[in-house]
């Protein structure tokens, strides 16, 4: 499967999603906060990273913008328990709302 990251801030999410997430197959990675996924990143590249749009240091954009520029080719995904605006959305290779079904969230995972 693919190396996934997990930008989540809360901790009972972040760590079912990592727990789901390698259980299905995946090398699942957490992190809480923006700065502790770019150090991540760095260390073991992901596939594929799933950012929160409300984390406590930085917004899911400003992740997603430093991520793209330490990882290219990485896919991210946003994620948030509010529908943002489209200009939003359209920074991120797919969106998901919270709450994400396992099979919508394993859908994402496995690409357009």
């Amino acid at each position: 499967m693919s190396i996934v990251l997990i930008v989540e801030d809360s901790e009972p999410l972040g760590r079912m999603l990592t727990q789901t997430l390698s259980r299905a197959g995946h090398d699942a990675h957490w992190a809480a906060t923006g700065a502790a996924a770019i150090e991540r990143a760095g260390a073991a590249t992901p596939d594929v990273v799933l950012v929160d749009l409300h984390l406590a240091d930085a917004t899911g954009t400003e992740v997603a913008a430093r991520l793209r520029a330490e990882v290219p080719g990485c896919r991210v995904i946003g994620v948030s328990g509010e529908a943002p605006e489209s200009d939003v959305i359209r920074q991120f290779d797919a969106f998901l709302l919270k709450p994400v079904g396992l099979d919508t969230l394993l859908g994402a995972l496995s690409g357009p």
